[in-house]
């Protein structure tokens, strides 16, 4: 009997250029990564805020905020490419787009994003990274897992000493591994501090 082909899985995952949100990479590397996967890389920056005022002084405020938006459009361009070097250094050679925007509520813009992208979870990084605030998320995680009808999987950095107050490896390859947990959270649940995150389908929509 011939292989049935598995469905393909359109995958979005949430990219801020942080450890958090490479450690969500490298996690699907290592847990998701299958064939006929296809991968939306979404990069959401909040825009520059907009000055006030008049004659010279809004003029010299309209400049500052062009510059502004240039960099940040910059700082996407050189995230896309790390990610294509980031990739072929974890073997991932699944189709993929890079999706970029500006908003000034990255939750609700990714949560958007997923929606027209047709994807069927949602990956991202969590922020909780040290043991005083690992029982919290970082703010758009947390709005993304509260608000969205799509599955979501929070990636867990890789667990830190009892004595250790704070991660100073920031670098792009770091080690984090974590084993796999997944759990429902509910708006008064509270968060495992060795395990994955998951938001299932009968979360709350936006």
């Amino acid at each position: 009997m011939p292989d049935k082909k598995s469905p393909q899985r359109r995958i979005l995952i949430a990219m801020d250029g942080s450890l958090y949100s490479r450690r969500a990479l490298e996690w699907y590397s290592e847990f998701l990564d299958r064939p006929g996967d296809y991968l939306v890389f979404v990069y959401v920056a909040e825009p520059p805020p907009v000055g006030v005022g008049d004659g010279i002084g809004m003029i010299r405020s309209a400049e500052l905020f062009q510059k502004r938006l240039e960099a940040m459009v910059e700082r996407a361009r050189q995230m896309a490419t790390l990610l294509d070097e980031k990739c072929v250094q974890l073997g991932i050679s699944r189709p993929y787009k890079f999706v970029e925007c500006f908003a000034s509520n990255v939750g609700a813009a990714i949560i958007s994003l997923a929606e027209q992208e047709s994807v069927s979870l949602i990956l991202m990084g969590n922020r909780g990274a040290n043991s005083l605030r690992r029982t919290f998320l970082g703010s758009v995680s947390s709005y993304v897992l509260h608000h969205s009808s799509i599955a979501v999987i929070i990636a867990p950095l890789k667990p830190e000493p009892r004595n250790s107050l704070a991660s100073t490896d920031t670098s792009w390859t770091a080690s984090t591994g974590s084993q796999l947990s997944i759990a429902t959270l509910s708006a008064d649940d509270s968060i495992d501090d060795d395990g994955a995150i998951a938001s299932t389908a009968n979360a709350r929509a936006c």
